[in-house]
């Protein structure tokens, strides 16, 4: 039963289909509760939907809640059951000795939240220092410590009021409001006797002042002032009490910083009820601080991985009567993030639990030649590779012992690795040949330096390049100057290259973007032509030994990451001859129209890595820089009409070499032969 009642917002994070059946609740929620809190004024209350007293929804809630091995949607953290967390902290209860501690969180870091992590190294750092004293020493200087710092940035916050004053940005008015502020602000820690409370009146004291600002920079100006010690004091507040009686510094800390990892209920889109189509599972830390799926900055992958988890759940039986829960889910998900969260390719358990159930996801690009073996790319013409084949392969990996097991993994399956990593793959075998002793770490080190001094050859040729293309040309005295310039930054970044530091490919290709925009166009496509894609490939190759700090690969080796990496990027994707992007924008303007995107003679398959470097770019514009492509077009057009022949691929794709290929002549003016001659 779907009812509409009037909650308090201050009370709106009580999530309704939790809380129906508490005692302690049953007021706030009965039918006669309809009058507004006298204490508050009538403003601060909005209409909150919710399923009441619906066993089915209170018995989805607890299966969630009891699931283990799942990690969060939005932050990629493992999160803690309702019974792993009661376990952790009778386990917290043993904690006496730095040793002890330290052991602690290493057993459970996969399900320490990545906001955290700059705190456990300062325990760390702090514990070794002192490793003689108890646990409870090490973290009251901790504490003191993050007290310091919550200290230093409400004196810079302070600081920084005065810039923002003197700075002559602000009209009368908002310097007014701004510098009242700062006095009220200032005398908040004199005024305050308990520390966990100087960050509320703060927060509280900013928003009213801002809210009052004229600026059109005044959110910009709110989260300059407010940032910095916003997250000092969060992190200050893991070491306070929040409830309970815990005298033990460690039980405190223990509990508040898991207490973020633990699962919790989550709505999926707001204005809409919390039923089993639009609950998540997440961890504490981002239900607290409000993330969604339409935050810009969410990893997708996090939130597939949590699908793919759930469906592995549901076959399992850990959903009980909730089997078909993770389809439903995704679904509305589509449904409310325009198709945003529809993977291009099903992994084995999402196909198993949706033949089991019976459903299937709407507006879906579930495209059967990604599954066999040996298709070629469309773009590049080499072999990829299934998600199945990609498993066995990253399992080889994982069971290879030696560095000359990995190598024999490289050989046995080196028609489906990209060209750019060959010379990687030549420089690990040449380095195992010459040195008959050598360890992981050594080896690692090796290669490093080689991608490294590729990197500044390759600066080096480029920047000769520049000098060589510039002298053939007459130019004006403001192209010269930005010739110059780029030579000048490019030689800055060639200096600050370093073995085992990712070399900073966006701010080279600023540099040369700002280059090419500042000459005419002859010369811009002959700087974007010689100076961009052989750096490009040589950063593809450090970046595999250096992988960005947001990928996590907890227990691996860098050299069996490296593997992964290789293989990952000759994985079968589904790409849209026309992107996607152009219809998003249609449909933006006119809710109406279909998913002419998805049919089938707009999709090929494409490896991982032609596809990413694709991604939204015209099919003309691509095939004028990779003009390899018409080629490998009709040798792809050739291979799909011999499965069709041999009965591997359906009826269905009898005519679709034929219109793919009138599909590519419209989008690029080039006619493709579909008869193999």
């Amino acid at each position: 039963m779907v009812c509409m009642k009037v909650l308090p917002v201050n009370l709106s994070f009580l999530r309704p289909q939790v809380f129906a059946n508490t005692p302690q609740y049953k007021d706030v929620l009965s039918e006669n509760d309809q009058r507004p809190r006298p204490e508050m004024p009538s403003a601060y209350y909005l209409p909150v939907n919710f399923c009441a007293k619906d066993d089915k929804q209170v018995a989805l809630i607890n299966d969630l809640k009891s699931l283990k091995n799942l990690h969060c949607p939005y932050c990629g953290t493992k999160m803690l059951s309702a019974d792993e967390m009661n376990d952790l902290q009778l386990e917290a209860d043993k904690i006496k000795s730095v040793n002890n501690l330290f052991k602690f969180l290493n057993k459970y870091e996969d399900f320490i939240n990545p906001r955290f992590s700059n705190i456990v190294a300062e325990v760390k750092h702090v514990g070794y220092a002192n490793f003689d004293s108890t646990a409870d020493e090490v973290l009251a200087l901790c504490k003191k410590n993050m007290q310091q710092k919550s200290d230093d940035a409400y004196r810079f916050m302070l600081i920084d009021f005065d810039k923002l004053l003197q700075s002559g940005d602000l009209n009368e008015h908002d310097s007014a409001i701004l510098s009242s502020c700062k006095d009220a602000v200032a005398l908040i820690p004199e005024n305050t006797p308990e520390r966990v409370k100087i960050y509320k009146e703060f927060s509280k004291t900013m928003k009213n002042s801002v809210s009052q600002l004229q600026s059109p920079q005044k959110n910009k100006i709110y989260m300059r002032l407010n940032t910095a010690v916003r997250d000092s004091f969060f992190n200050e507040y893991l070491f306070e009490q929040k409830r309970g009686n815990e005298t033990s510094l460690s039980k405190i800390f223990i509990k508040n910083l898991f207490g973020y990892s633990k699962s919790d209920t989550s709505i999926v889109t707001d204005k809409a009820p919390a039923d089993t189509n639009n609950i998540m599972l997440t961890c504490k830390h981002c239900e607290v601080t409000g993330k969604n799926l339409s935050n810009k900055d969410l990893k997708k992958h996090f939130y597939y991985n949590h699908i793919y988890e759930l469906c592995r759940a549901a076959l399992a039986g850990d959903l009980h009567e909730n089997r078909s829960y993770p389809i439903r889910l995704q679904n509305s998900v589509i449904k409310n993030f325009n198709n945003r969260f529809a993977p291009d390719n099903l992994q084995p358990d999402l196909r198993a639990l949706l033949k089991e159930t019976g459903l299937k996801i709407p507006r879906y690009v579930e495209f059967p030649l990604t599954d066999i073996p040996g298709i070629c790319c469309a773009s590049c013409g080499q072999k990829t590779i299934t998600h199945e084949q990609k498993a066995k392969i990253y399992q080889e990996i994982q069971d290879s012992e030696t560095m000359p097991d990995l190598l024999g993994i490289f050989h046995k399956y080196r028609e489906v690795i990209k060209p750019k990593y060959v010379p990687l793959i030549q420089e690990f075998e040449r380095n195992l040949s010459q040195h008959s002793v050598i360890s992981e770490s050594g080896m690692e080190k090796l290669l490093k330096v080689f991608t490294y001094k590729n990197l500044q050859d390759t600066l080096t040729e480029n920047i000769k390049n520049v000098e060589d293309i510039s002298e053939a040309y007459d130019l004006k005295p403001e192209e010269a100057a930005a010739v110059r310039r780029f030579i000048s930054q490019a030689n800055n970044l060639s200096l600050n290259l370093r073995p085992e530091k990712l070399f900073p490919l966006e701010k080279y290709h600023d540099i040369l973007s700002e280059l090419a925009g500042s000459v005419n166009h002859d010369i811009r496509r002959e700087f974007w032509a010689t100076c961009y894609r052989n750096i490009v490939n040589e950063y593809a190759r450090q970046i595999v030994l250096i992988p960005p700090e947001s990928v996590s690969y907890k227990g691996k080796s860098t050299l069996k990451i490296m593997a992964e990496y290789i293989f990952n990027h000759s994985l079968a994707t589904v790409d849209h001859l026309d992107p996607k992007s152009k219809y998003n924008s249609k449909r933006q303007k006119n809710s109406r129209i279909g998913y002419p995107e998805n049919k089938y003679e707009n999709l090929v398959v494409m490896c991982k890595d032609c596809n990413t470097s694709k991604s939204s770019t015209g099919l003309g514009h691509w095939v004028q820089r990779h003009p390899e492509m018409i080629s490998n077009m009709e040798k792809y057009i050739m291979q799909v009409k011999q499965l069709s022949k041999d009965k591997i691929i359906g009826k269905k794709f009898e005519f679709y070499p034929y219109e793919v290929a009138a599909q590519f002549s419209r989008l690029t003016n080039i006619d493709i032969s579909t008869s193999g001659s």
